[in-house]
């Protein structure tokens, strides 16, 4: 596949903290969708045709998959483990046909039952089980694994070493959904930054025992509209511009003083499933990118 020459000249992805935009479902086919798509900009997509699409317009692309569930089962009822191993010759594929650079992505959403009272029932370990093998077959295969985490393991977990070695295999990205918009735009600028960046830093402080390195790992944040407590909130369109900037300035800090080697950004979607309407999600993206790199959009 030939790639656009702003694309070319970025690859491979990294070495640094790499930034990248769900813009599957709910983007693709909607407006949002002409802001997103732009040379120097990464999206996680789970459909090739879409991928192919994004990098017509100069956009790198990177494979996500939204059900890792069918690939390993639930945490009730896993996977035997042949199972599991004979869908990774498909994932590799869909790796490889949804990355621009060397070497593939792909981003698995999401990894259940990471908090759980302990010991773990039989079921539960073999759910755990079932995505180490995963992470591990697709690693072998030159494939970059990237594990969406809803929530933190427990401190005092007596499965420290599981979580090691999956990150030997695997990325471990948080989705840092828990803080409240009110709360950030009400205390200002400098302030409202400064506690997005401790709630999130607080929360890759608990993580970082469990990875090999920092690089290892990753935050998603989300910028949807609809959520009651980090969503828009009634936001005015001027405080709610504010908030995204604050929470881009928030990311970058917390990025650079953990070393982290992802970043990925959620919400963007626009269609009745998600009830994000919210007309001025372009817009929103728009002053994403450009607190990002003013030459990324002009808002």
């Amino acid at each position: 596949m030939a790639l656009a020459p702003s694309v070319a000249a970025a690859c491979p992805l990294g070495p640094g903290t790499v930034w990248s935009e769900y813009a599957g479902f709910g983007i693709k086919g909607y407006p949002v969708e002409s802001v997103l798509s732009r040379p120097n900009v990464t999206l996680a997509v789970g459909t090739e045709a879409w991928a192919q699409e994004y990098e017509a317009d100069g956009a790198r692309t990177v494979g996500w998959h939204m059900r890792l569930s069918s690939l390993i089962g639930p945490p009730s009822q896993p996977l035997s483990r042949g199972a599991v191993t004979s869908k990774v010759p498909r994932l590799v594929q869909l790796a490889r046909a949804n990355t621009t650079c060397d070497p593939p992505w792909l981003v698995l959403n999401e990894m259940l039952a990471a908090r759980l009272p302990e010991p773990l029932t039989r079921a539960q370990l073999r759910y755990r089980d079932n995505l180490y093998v995963l992470s591990r077959e697709l690693a072998q295969r030159g494939v970059r694994v990237v594990v969406l985490l809803p929530r933190v393991p427990l401190s005092n977990t007596r499965y420290a070493g599981y979580w090691r070695r999956l990150s030997w295999k695997a990325d471990l990205v948080f989705e840092a959904y828990s803080f409240s918009s009110r709360t950030a735009i009400s205390r200002g600028e400098v302030a409202g930054r400064r506690y997005l960046q401790a709630t999130w830093t607080e929360s890759l402080r608990r993580l970082r025992p469990f990875v090999v390195r920092p690089s290892r790992m990753g935050i998603m944040i989300p910028y949807w509209s609809r959520h009651p407590i980090s969503g828009r909130v009634g936001l005015s369109d001027t405080r709610w511009f504010r908030l995204t900037r604050m929470k881009v300035r928030a990311t970058r800090n917390v990025a650079a003083a953990q070393r982290l080697g992802t970043v990925f950004s959620w919400g963007w979607g626009t269609n009745p499933v998600s009830g994000e309407r919210d007309p001025d999600k372009p817009r929103t993206a728009c002053v994403y990118l450009n607190e990002r790199d003013p030459a990324l959009c002009t808002p």
